[in-house]
């Protein structure tokens, strides 16, 4: 699909602000199997300000765990849910 030019225009600011980020990654394998049991990424930013608030950093830490391997995995499918349409008072 195209995007359209207003979501051009925001991927290219978010790459621009990534550009000057600090992203690092560990991984931590097992010794015994080598196999990765976790992985840690950190990524910190500075988000510039406009007129009406001052620049800020931001600061992300993303954990994924592993702890084990060849599971059978069960997802089942949410249940399905409305919106409410009630009147406020």
């Amino acid at each position: 699909e195209q995007l359209d030019e207003e979501r051009l225009a925001e991927i290219e600011k978010l790459k621009e602000a990534l550009k000057d980020a600090t992203v690092s990654y560990e991984y931590w394998v097992d010794k015994e199997y080598l196999v990765l049991r976790r992985i840690i990424s950190y990524l910190e930013m500075v988000e510039p300000g406009d007129e009406e608030t001052s620049s800020f950093t931001v600061k992300v830490t993303m954990e994924v765990d592993f702890p084990t391997y060849n599971l059978e995995v069960v997802v089942t499918p949410p249940e399905p849910t409305e919106m409410y349409q009630g009147t406020s008072i």
